[in-house]
């Protein structure tokens, strides 16, 4: 909201926020009156609690077509609002993944689901696409990560990364894999090509044994 009190009456100003760059905000402002004071009073839309009865951390945020919000939680533990859930409960150990989708008024959850399995789940990315679907990354312990149309089906070392892709209602997975070796993996970064192709990056500790050598 960005105004001037000119003769008594208050006069709207047009005005924006600019990202100059990843550190900083500005503001970008239609023509006024240099005479007279100028008023910029950033305006709070929403602000909300969203968590449960543990410790909740938020990694990522998205903006769709449709201004909804969604946010990708490092973990969950437990009691956290799901609404049209793929998985309403937690699945066990300590943390799970979390999607959660807001709509743009930041009033009521559009969804909210956990994504995770017996072992701790953690998410570090989330992209969405024009259609609203949602790409997710992060890496598990879980054997029982849920899958769908997996280029890898199961748990490969000690950890794995795993990418899911999330229908626009987040009511079902449109596929879901491990990516993993014999060692740790864990991806913190997803993109998407203009073909909607997941692009994932991260690091990969490979597993070392100890050989011992005995003389006689």
């Amino acid at each position: 909201m960005v105004y001037q009190e000119v003769g008594g009456e208050r006069q709207a100003i047009d005005g924006a926020f600019v990202l100059k760059d990843e550190q900083e905000v500005g503001f970008a402002l239609g023509a006024y009156d240099g005479a007279h004071p100028l008023v910029i009073d950033p305006v709070l839309v929403y602000s909300t609690y969203l968590g449960g009865s543990g410790e909740d951390l938020a990694a990522e945020l998205a903006v769709d077509q449709a201004r909804q919000r969604l946010c990708d939680w490092l973990y969950a533990v437990d009691k956290l609002p799901t609404q049209n859930p793929l998985q309403p409960v937690h699945g066990g150990s300590t943390h799970d993944a979390f999607v959660a989708k807001i709509n743009a008024q930041g009033s009521a959850l559009v969804y909210s689901t956990y994504l995770g399995g017996n072992g701790v789940d953690l998410g570090y990315g989330l992209v969405v696409d024009s259609n609203a679907d949602v790409y997710l990354t992060g890496v598990t312990n879980s054997t029982n990560f849920p899958m769908r149309n997996s280029f890898q089906a199961t748990l490969a070392g000690v950890n794995d990364t795993f990418v899911t892709k999330l229908n626009a209602q987040g009511s079902a997975l449109l596929y879901s894999t491990y990516l993993g070796g014999n060692g740790e993996d864990e991806v913190r970064g997803i993109a998407l090509t203009s073909s909607r192709n997941a692009v994932v990056a991260g690091a990969r500790r490979r597993r070392t044994s100890r050989s011992t050598t005995r003389s006689n």
